[in-house]
């Protein structure tokens, strides 16, 4: 139904599993392990079991707005952007709250290349790494000209699609940007996925296009994607 939000296998376009009641969340997130998925559903983060999508309770915390997620490479970390862009740290191992990332304005999160570290986004562009552990900032990540809608990363890469219709590339170790690719088009609400190996991206278009970036060529191919029901 509607109400259902549906994990998709992108290479195989079969559905992975069924979250009932999920429709109105505003941002979903999975561990590495593929174990669990966490939703964040208005003033609260739901957790729900995988592949057999039984809820598994909520995190014991009342937020001002759940706006994005992410889970640590490691599986431990759990960073939670709260209302107007304050980044609250869970550990999932202890089950604890662990704090929270200095400043606001944080808009987006995603896992840093390495397992303790979370990546935030500025409306400005800016992107930066922080460990999670110690709650201190690693690098930033400077060249985006906008709003950034969604990133990523590998041991490698980091990956990033902005509001300045770029996808761009950013070196791990160094946080320098390597390559930038054109994302004519891109806007609010689309994604970007980086492969562990660090051989490609995947942009997945509000319509449902998939495009393919190979870091090896630095050459694009779009390929379609047709989910099956």
């Amino acid at each position: 139904s509607e109400s259902d939000v549906r994990l998709w296998d992108v290479h195989a376009g079969g559905c992975l599993a069924t979250l009932p009641g999920a429709g109105a969340l505003s941002s979903l997130c999975t561990s590495p392990d593929g174990r669990y998925a966490f939703g964040g559903d208005g003033s609260r983060v739901r957790q729900w079991r995988l592949p057999v999508a039984t809820e598994a309770g909520s995190l014991q915390w009342r937020f001002t707005e759940v706006t994005s997620m992410c889970v640590s490479r490691s599986g431990r970390w759990l960073a939670v952007a709260d209302g107007p862009g304050e980044v609250r740290i869970f550990d999932l191992a202890e089950g604890r709250y662990r704090g929270s990332i200095p400043g606001e304005g944080h808009t987006l999160l995603g896992a840093a290349p390495d397992g303790a570290g979370v990546l935030t986004a500025r409306r400005d562009g800016l992107l930066e790494w922080w460990d999670a552990s110690r709650l201190a900032r690693v690098r930033p990540l400077r060249g985006h000209l906008g709003e950034v809608y969604s990133v990523d990363a590998c041991t490698r890469w980091v990956v990033s699609l902005g509001g300045d219709r770029t996808l761009r590339v950013w070196e791990a170790e160094t946080g320098r940007c390597v390559r930038t690719f054109p994302a004519i088009g891109a806007s609010t609400g689309e994604s970007v996925r980086v492969d562990p190996d660090g051989s490609r991206a995947l942009r997945v278009e509000r319509g449902g296009r998939v495009c393919e970036f190979d870091f090896r060529g630095i050459a694009e191919v779009s390929v379609p994607f047709a989910p099956t029901r």
